[in-house]
């Protein structure tokens, strides 16, 4: 087992969470929050792919 130290903040959020959860409602909200974190990731990177489609019919340039 790794240890890391956990801010007090995040220990007090994850023990109400706890408390008020059942094992499986606490995994399925963190999957839903990381399904949303992939989520955002994907929207991000067509973003970006859609930006640099922009750059696509410009001549390339040579920094030095």
């Amino acid at each position: 087992m790794v240890g890391a130290r956990v801010p007090q903040e995040w220990l007090q959020h994850i023990q109400g969470i706890a408390a008020a959860s059942t094992e499986a409602q606490i995994v399925r909200e963190a999957i839903a929050a990381y399904l949303g974190q992939v989520t955002e990731e994907r929207q991000r990177a067509a973003m970006l792919k859609a930006e640099g489609k922009k750059f696509n019919g410009l001549p390339d340039a040579t920094f030095f």
